[in-house]
């Protein structure tokens, strides 16, 4: 691991953080700060310890800046899939396009991530936690392709947490062109992403949202803020997403490497 120069860490550290979204200028970590985090990193991958690893990728996730994110990517193709779970991890909570660049490229060429029971779900609920509409194509492509009942899920909730049509499209599209074996197994999961978007509740058959849909789609548009929702839906939401609710449980960042 290489840190990069200091000029170039104190443009990154001073400048204005161009992947926030509002006009609002947020100051960044500092130079010493980006350099502590990838001198972290490169100690602890030199020792080849798993735990301190493991530990230096949780530290360096609050540290967003491209050099830091992309030495986190590297993790997802090491050996040990506890290291691999905390880059992915990380990632999650890195509010920043890069970050799900990275998980997008794991999620389309990494083999071993691809083939994992328990990493598979972890890598596509990190893409979905950032909620981008680029996702969707990637998110909605063979949704019933993996052997592991948490990734196909992980894919539908995923899809509820991007808020455009184009991510309602897509799950009405894997609910009419799936078996109905499929479709029925994650109809909760459907139902609920369903919800969460459209802010209607066509009950738990998946002939009724295609019906709701064909009759609602011209005119629809989907709200850039959830409508109020019954609050077991609501808890169980936020609960798998990490996400303050509606009725003031806040998800702790100590939280953020709990399973299911």
């Amino acid at each position: 691991m290489l840190a990069p120069a200091l000029l170039v860490l104190t443009a990154l550290a001073t400048g204005p953080s161009a992947w926030q979204d509002g006009s609002e200028e947020t100051e960044g970590p500092t130079a010493e700060r980006i350099e502590a985090a990838l001198e972290d990193l490169e100690g602890a991958f030199r020792s080849g310890d798993t735990k301190i690893r493991v530990q230096a990728l949780d530290r360096a996730s609050d540290v967003v800046v491209p050099p830091v994110i992309e030495e986190i990517a590297g993790a997802l193709k090491d050996r040990v899939p506890e290291v691999q779970a905390a880059a992915i991890q990380a990632l999650r909570w890195m509010d920043h396009p890069d970050a799900l660049e990275a998980l997008h490229d794991a999620a389309l060429t990494n083999r071993s991530l691809q083939k994992s029971e328990e990493l598979q779900p972890a890598l596509l609920r990190a893409i979905g936690q950032h909620a981008s509409p680029s996702s969707v194509r990637l998110l909605s492509h063979k949704p019933f392709s993996s052997p592991h009942y948490q990734a196909e899920r992980a894919r539908i909730l995923a899809l509820g947490r991007i808020r455009s049509r184009d991510a309602v499209e897509a799950l009405l599209g894997m609910m009419r062109s799936s078996s109905r074996r499929d479709v029925d197994r994650h109809m909760g999961s459907f139902r609920m992403s369903l919800m969460v978007l459209t802010g209607t509740d066509q009950g738990p058959a998946s002939a009724q949202w295609v019906r709701w849909w064909k009759a609602s789609k011209k005119d629809f548009v989907v709200s850039p803020i959830r409508s109020e929702l019954p609050r077991p839906t609501v808890m169980k939401w936020t609960e798998y997403w990490g996400l303050e609710d509606d009725y003031g449980r806040t998800r702790r960042r100590e939280d953020r490497g709990e399973n299911d």
